[in-house]
């Protein structure tokens, strides 16, 4: 509790809105969690990056984040560790809609230091209640 009051203090201090900013705080102190992980590996939510880490041999994932009141789903981050190629873009669901590129969520792709390609997704969602996502590498 201290933490979040400490936090809401912080953003009204430099002009935020607490209530639109609380529930990414609630985010960061307790991530929803992953459940029917398909297609890959969860490396769990990173709270240094704010993102959860996933790694996919098949090119398809699937996955739910357990959304609550307690544990928000608020523009989730999501990092795919090893992707096969920098250029191969990918075709990304949530709860079944067909999400757009640069209006619903935004791509990109990190070199790790040791040279592997992280797939990058930064998506525009909010959730109190689980969330089903469905990532797949489109093939160039």
């Amino acid at each position: 509790m201290i933490k979040n009051i400490f936090v809401a203090l912080l953003l009204l201090a430099v002009g935020c809105s607490v209530n639109e900013n609380l529930k990414e705080v609630e985010q960061i102190n307790k991530p929803a969690e992953v459940s029917g992980l398909s297609g890959g590996t969860s490396h769990g939510y990173s709270e240094e990056q704010s993102a959860y880490i996933f790694s996919s041999e098949r090119g398809r994932l699937t996955f739910m984040l357990e959304g609550s009141e307690e544990s928000p789903v608020v523009n989730p981050c999501i990092m795919m560790k090893d992707y096969p190629d920098r250029d191969i873009e990918v075709q990304l669901e949530v709860d079944g809609s067909l999400l757009i590129q640069g209006k619903d969520y935004e791509e990109d792709t990190i070199i790790e230091a040791d040279g592997s390609p992280t797939k990058v997704l930064r998506i525009t969602h909010e959730a109190v209640s689980p969330v089903f996502f469905r990532i797949k590498m489109l093939k160039p």
